[in-house]
């Protein structure tokens, strides 16, 4: 996807009540998102779209064009894969619904490892903080990607035991970059980020 296709869809998906069926649609229908996001304001209310998310695209294209909204990006060190793209991990391509696009941050070409994904309680006791942990290790001796949503909890357990044997681990956040949760766990988010994979289907001030 060449950059200015990809600034399009970025600031499309930017939009609240944008989501991958609508992107899916908009690619299918019109062939280019560039095309549809600068289309003539006549036109754009005789689509799919619903009248005000119509609106949100032709005042937000007046803010603001979609290479700029890219190079902001950019300056964030916040990086785009898509659907398209080869980095794209093949076994969520073949879900039903697939995320159109993700933000991420780190080393990209660990989509495409092999996984082993590990969640639980957020209200772990000593003892699951310890078993996840310990499992977090084990499984990045074993050259395994560990897998997991740095919630607290079972989660964190799991991405520091990866981390604490110097193993590959992948986040997968439910926000934004800008909306770290829980905060303790900034300095983990930014461990990942330097030797693993940080990824979200979220924009990242959402």
């Amino acid at each position: 996807m060449d950059k200015v296709e990809l600034a399009s869809l970025c600031l499309l998906h930017s939009i609240s009540g944008i989501g991958n069926r609508s992107l899916y649609k908009i690619k299918e229908e019109y062939k280019s998102f560039a095309a549809f996001l600068n289309m003539d304001a006549a036109k754009m209310y005789k689509t799919f779209l619903a009248p005000e998310l119509a609106d949100k695209i032709i005042a937000l294209r007046q803010q603001k064009t979609a290479l700029s909204y890219l190079d902001y990006l950019d300056r964030r060190g916040i990086k785009l894969v898509t659907l398209e793209d080869p980095e794209y991990s093949p076994l969520l391509a073949v879900i039903p619904d697939p995320p159109c696009l993700l933000y991420y941050q780190g080393r990209i070409e660990l989509m495409s490892a092999i996984c082993f994904a590990v969640v639980g309680s957020r209200a772990a006791t000593v003892y699951g903080k310890n078993v996840a942990q310990k499992m977090g290790s084990e499984l990045a001796d074993h050259n395994l990607v560990v897998v997991s949503g740095m919630a607290r909890g079972i989660d964190t357990e799991a991405h520091r035991g990866a981390l604490a044997t110097r193993g590959q681990t992948i986040a997968v956040l439910g926000s934004g970059f800008d909306n770290i949760y829980p905060a303790e766990n900034m300095k983990l988010f930014e461990e990942i980020c330097t030797s693993g994979l940080m990824l979200t289907e979220y924009q990242p001030q959402t």
